[in-house]
């Protein structure tokens, strides 16, 4: 399946008629994310988006996975998940533009 491709992402899930979507898939090679900028949005944003997309389309909860590195780092107690992020790469701007 193709994650930046939402008929892809619809040919999978469609026949499948899933309750719940764990969505786990992540471009996740940091130093690669910095080379292949627009591979990264196109897996971590606009994939995010199909699958957000097609699980409302059937009915489907969608659970997504983003990454604690849409953090900084700075605070001195765990995030929580209402903390302002401030990502420092692209491939946390991109699993943040995923979850937006």
């Amino acid at each position: 399946m193709r994650i930046d491709e939402v008929d892809s992402v619809n040919n999978v899930l469609r026949p499948l008629k899933p309750e719940v979507i764990l969505n786990a898939a992540a471009f996740h090679n940091v130093p690669k994310c910095e080379q292949e900028v627009a591979t990264a949005f196109a897996v971590n944003a606009e994939g995010a988006l199909n699958v957000a997309r097609v699980a409302e389309e059937i009915g489907a909860t969608n659970v997504y996975y983003s990454t604690d590195y849409v953090f900084d780092g700075k605070k001195l107690n765990p995030y929580l998940e209402n903390d302002l992020p401030n990502p420092l790469n692209v491939y946390s701007m991109s699993k943040l533009a995923g979850n937006i």
